[in-house]
């Protein structure tokens, strides 16, 4: 119990401190093209950090729904196609012996984990917490 808290601590973590540090870095490269939009003081300060947290969310939230859809077999097709199409080109392989879809799909279900949520939860805090600093501007 124990180390699965910590283990959701740690994701948790390392995933909002990635998202600090894009927001941050964004925030403090965009102070110069705003000086000349917003108005000065406090201002400038709120509308660099809504953008610096709205492109961080935006980063992790498409990450997490591309992690959430990897974790359904959305795109085992595709690699299934990247598969037969070694198949198809290189004589090293015979098709009779090639694995059918549907047994791939089968095996690759087998082994598949549950959705990680985290990065897309932490992302949508981002997306929020970017909507709140530009109400407040």
């Amino acid at each position: 119990m124990r180390r699965k808290l910590l283990k959701a601590v740690l994701r948790y973590g390392i995933t909002v401190l990635i998202g600090a540090a894009i927001a941050l870095t964004l925030a403090w490269t965009r102070q110069g093209e705003v000086r000349q939009i917003a108005q000065p003081g406090v201002n400038q300060t709120l509308w660099c950090l809504s953008d610096g947290c709205f492109v961080a969310g935006l980063l992790l939230t498409g990450v997490g729904v591309l992690v959430w859809v990897s974790s359904t077999g959305f795109f085992d097709i595709f690699s299934y196609a990247m598969r037969s199409l070694l198949v198809l080109f290189t004589p090293l392989r015979s098709p009779e012996k090639h694995e059918r879809f549907i047994d791939y799909k089968t095996r690759r279900a087998e082994k598949r984990r549950p959705a990680q949520w985290f990065l897309l939860i932490v992302g949508v805090v981002y997306l929020a917490l970017a909507a709140v600093f530009m109400g407040l501007m």
